[in-house]
């Protein structure tokens, strides 16, 4: 009997495929680092017409303002009205708001480790793969937030924690490892049942990425992105509030970070002028000022008469 052979990875992406099953030990590692360095968010976009970045400019220096980039893009679906209903606590959200394009699905990182990551980083080092950025390209934007409430700062795992939740990301023992797809060797699959029963928030997230298609997103579910920086998802909203900081390129963004001008506090650092040092008064200078007062003296009292 000749033997079935299950179709190939068109180029098969080990980092998306080690991405599909979650270990404890995974869990673990993404654990050790929880909260947020301050409140400040970022946001990556791929170029400055993107819906987030033309919202962001609008709200620029207009202090505090709730987070509704997408509401004039057309209808709320049935999944934004019912998530923004719902109560959200510490450590859980409901699944209608990690859905398709609902108030949970926008991506962003910790600005004040982004900092850290950029000014200690090689010389050389591709920026993108540190930061864990795809499709990035000259034109991307960034963008910075100062978050009121980091009850709003939601990690991706699990039933969807804040950032202030004391059990930081929780799945039950007994399903890790947790295989995220039903068929984790195929290119092309679906999220498993397991994880959209037991983990429904999460699974949603999964399915918005495509982790279970051979050109979909490496997500871990476990609030790190395979290059190992943290990522966090904005619960958006009216009462989402939240200050734009900056709104600028990310290469020219990245540049001034490692120069230390651009440190969150939405001024950027202006190099200091050091004043000239005064010049040591010689007896001929001397003598030249005191000749130039006696002209000067005498030129007035000739136009006084």
């Amino acid at each position: 009997m000749p033997r079935i052979h299950k179709p190939d990875w068109p180029k098969k992406n080990e980092t998306l495929f080690n991405a599909r099953t979650l270990t404890q030990e995974k869990l673990d590692e993404a654990n050790k680092e929880w909260g947020l360095k301050g409140n400040l968010v970022f946001k990556v976009e791929k170029n400055a017409s993107e819906p987030f970045v033309t919202w962001a400019q609008g709200k620029l220096r207009a202090g505090e303002t709730g987070l509704t980039p997408f509401d004039d893009l057309g209808e709320l679906s049935s999944d934004v009205i019912k998530c923004r209903d719902s109560t959200i606590d510490k450590c859980g959200i409901d699944p209608s708001c990690t859905t398709w394009r609902s108030n949970d699905t926008i991506f962003v990182g910790d600005f004040h480790e982004l900092r850290e990551l950029v000014r200690g980083a090689d010389k050389g080092v591709d920026f993108n793969e540190l930061l864990g950025l795809t499709g990035v390209g000259k034109d991307a934007m960034i963008v910075v937030l100062r978050v009121k409430d980091l009850l709003n700062v939601r990690v991706p795992c699990a039933n969807g924690p804040s950032v202030i939740c004391p059990n930081r990301c929780q799945y039950d023992q007994e399903d890790l490892p947790l295989k995220f797809c039903e068929d984790n060797e195929a290119p092309v699959s679906k999220v498993s049942k397991k994880v959209t029963d037991n983990y429904p928030v999460v699974g949603n997230i999964a399915a918005n990425m495509n982790l279970c298609n051979s050109d979909g997103a490496p997500f871990l579910g476990t609030g790190k992105t395979s290059g190992g920086v943290r990522e966090f998802i904005l619960h958006a909203g009216l009462n989402t509030e939240v200050e734009v900081i900056y709104v600028i390129r990310l290469k020219d963004a990245l540049e001034l970070i490692i120069k230390d001008k651009l440190t969150g506090s939405g001024k950027r650092r202006k190099k200091t002028r050091r004043r000239p040092k005064k010049r040591r008064m010689t007896k001929r200078r001397k003598y030249k000022k005191k000749r130039n007062t006696k002209r000067k003296s005498k030129i007035n009292k000739f136009l006084n008469k």
